[in-house]
């Protein structure tokens, strides 16, 4: 769920510093709101070889929060799936 979080933030950075002309350090922060649907089938990842792949996909963005559904896979297994929403930190 971390590397899935972090996947979503370097596409939330990406996207707003594509509508701010690349000025990323205006991209407003955001904080995990929930989790549905989790589903983890790998209890450590440490014991993985090799390389994992990430996959977020944004449902929904709004200016108050988003909600991305995600994939973590390894080879061609599916280790973990969910939705995460994501709401705006208003520190």
């Amino acid at each position: 769920v971390e590397y899935a979080a972090q996947t979503m933030a370097i596409h939330g950075g990406l996207l707003a510093g594509a509508a701010a002309d690349g000025l990323v350090s205006h991209a407003p922060r955001f904080a995990i709101g929930a989790l549905r649907g989790v589903e983890i089938t790998c209890d450590d990842l440490t014991k993985l070889p090799g390389s994992l792949v990430i996959i977020a996909t944004l449902e929904l963005n709004a200016a108050s929060g988003a909600i991305y559904r995600f994939e973590v896979r390894h080879t061609n297994s599916l280790i973990a799936t969910g939705r995460i929403t994501l709401i705006q930190d208003g520190t």
